[in-house]
């Protein structure tokens, strides 16, 4: 059976950009996993001041959040180092900080999708 079409004026069909930074997007999106909400529901509850109910997260998915800000401390602290060029001419060392900082990225999108199950 096909799924009915909503009212026109019930329908979400406008788009809002937003600008964030990484840090941002990461608080943004572990703040709506803590409120077990999607990322636009949070956002739109938030905006339209209704109150974006904030759930306690079960423990398990509790310390995923708690990794996944530890990890993204760890990834900037990362970052600085290799932007500050203090190891530019010390390739192995520059390549050792750029593979952990893929690996954070790497786990932290794992972790992501973990709490987003």
């Amino acid at each position: 059976m096909p799924r009915q079409n909503k009212a026109a004026d019930r329908r979400r069909s406008e788009r809002f950009e937003l600008r964030l930074t990484i840090d941002e997007a990461h608080e943004l999106v572990t703040r709506s996993i803590n409120a077990n909400m999607t990322t636009s529901d949070f956002l739109r509850k938030s905006a339209l001041g209704s109150d974006a109910y904030i759930l306690k997260a079960p423990p398990d998915k509790a310390a995923l959040i708690t990794e996944l800000n530890d990890l993204n401390k760890i990834g900037m602290v990362l970052g600085q180092i290799v932007r500050s060029g203090k190891y530019a001419n010390v390739t192995e060392q520059t390549q050792l900080l750029t593979d952990a900082l893929t690996n954070i990225k790497t786990l932290s999108g794992h972790l992501i999708k973990k709490l987003s199950s």
